[in-house]
């Protein structure tokens, strides 16, 4: 097995991998950011938005992405525009 030198460029896989846990990461930033600033605990954003409490914390900790028409469900509630939320 080929071992992989410390300055060897990542795979386009691993780079896409990257690029979706940064853009995750920032999403739930400022979904957090907004949140914070309407005032909203988790639980009341979750269930304005018709999710569970979990689904947001994962959200706001970049552990998962979530749908576009999710997106807008939440920029909904949080009284902001979708593109607000985008990283």
């Amino acid at each position: 097995m080929k071992k992989a030198a410390i300055d060897e460029k990542p795979s386009p896989e691993l780079q896409e991998r990257s690029r979706i846990a940064r853009f995750n990461h920032m999403l739930g930033v400022k979904v957090a950011m907004a949140r914070d600033i309407a005032g909203l605990s988790q639980d009341e954003l979750a269930k304005m938005v018709g999710v569970s409490r979990v689904q947001i914390t994962n959200i706001e900790n970049g552990i998962s992405g979530t749908p576009v028409h999710r997106l807008v469900e939440i920029a909904r509630a949080l009284g902001v525009k979708p593109a607000r939320l985008l990283p």
